[in-house]
């Protein structure tokens, strides 16, 4: 037997602590869905009116939530435990397990905290807006996403195909991983408009293009197995196939670098090399540093510019 129970006018709560057949549809109130234990529903969940609720809260196993379309009554989409499916839910809670959220297919931006509230965290997709919380995976679908990241943040991003952007506001950071995904030109992190310094190490950025510093004395760290540095504008260039910009100060890892200083390229800060690590200008070797540790290239680096100024 299938059933469909439909809720009143005010906002109802829907309780599914084990296994459960029919649809639930929500008034024109806001609506909760809870799923708890062992909860699953042989069934749709309709939200309709109002701001509705799909909760995982009591749920302890991973779960992953993708999104399928939107529209002003919320947000449609699939979930394990909903054979079929979900529409108008405009506001998500993971549960206890490292739960993912994918975004749609279109043009979208995750807001992941603010300066007022770091805890708040939203999806928006055509005028379209999904608050969520306690999600800890928040992959983008294929076309360009956008993730402005404010806080301290406990998350993974994955941006998917398309174009993405990782906007970091200033003292912004996250514990977990960052992947730009495939592209069509290439993925960016972002630091533009800081004004404290931020170092960013190149060995934890995972298929991203181009990075950008802010307004403050940033810093480059190159990979562990060596990078070739080439600065050909203020405080710019490349780290091998990485487009950099606004960094003021490269520093080498434990592999051997190569720095290439251009006629056009100028870095107001300075370099910090590793033992074996070259510095060229226009191709032309001048240094080579052959011993020292972290902090010793810096002063060879100034002593060889003297030469040369």
């Amino acid at each position: 037997l299938f059933d469909s129970f439909t809720g009143g006018a005010n906002g109802n709560t829907f309780n599914i602590n084990g296994p459960v057949t029919g649809n639930l549809i929500g008034g024109n109130g806001d609506d909760v869905f809870h799923f708890s234990g062992s909860g699953s529903l042989n069934g749709a969940i309709v939200g309709n009116g109002g701001n509705d609720t799909l909760s995982f809260g009591g749920v302890s196993t991973a779960q992953t939530i993708t999104l399928l379309s939107a529209d002003a009554s919320g947000y449609s989409g699939t979930n394990s435990l909903i054979s079929g499916g979900f529409s108008g839910i405009n506001t998500l809670a993971g549960g206890n397990g490292a739960d993912t959220l994918i975004g749609l297919n279109s043009p979208s931006n995750w807001t992941v905290g603010t300066t007022l509230n770091p805890m708040f965290r939203s999806y928006e997709s055509g005028g379209n807006t999904l608050v969520f919380s306690n999600v800890e995976n928040l992959n983008g679908g294929s076309n360009t996403d956008a993730y402005n990241i404010s806080g301290l943040q406990n998350v993974n991003l994955n941006g998917g195909a398309g174009d993405d952007t990782f906007n970091f506001a200033d003292g912004a950071s996250i514990t977990g991983s960052l992947v730009g995904g495939a592209h069509v030109i290439g993925d960016t992190v972002s630091y533009a408009g800081n004004t404290t310094p931020v170092t960013v190490n190149l060995n934890n950025l995972n298929t991203i293009e181009t990075v950008i510093g802010g307004n403050g004395n940033d810093t480059l760290v190159g990979l562990t197995s060596g990078s070739t540095f080439t600065i050909n504008a203020l405080n710019s260039g490349t780290a091998g196939s990485i487009v950099f910009q606004n960094f003021e100060n490269l520093t080498g890892s434990a592999g051997a670098d190569t720095f290439n200083l251009t006629d056009t390229g100028v870095l107001t800060g300075g370099i910090d090399l590793s033992v074996g690590s070259v510095l060229a200008f226009g191709g032309m070797v001048v240094a080579m540093l052959i011993s020292g540790g972290t902090g010793a290239g810096k002063t060879t680096l100034l002593n060889v510019l003297s030469r040369f100024i």
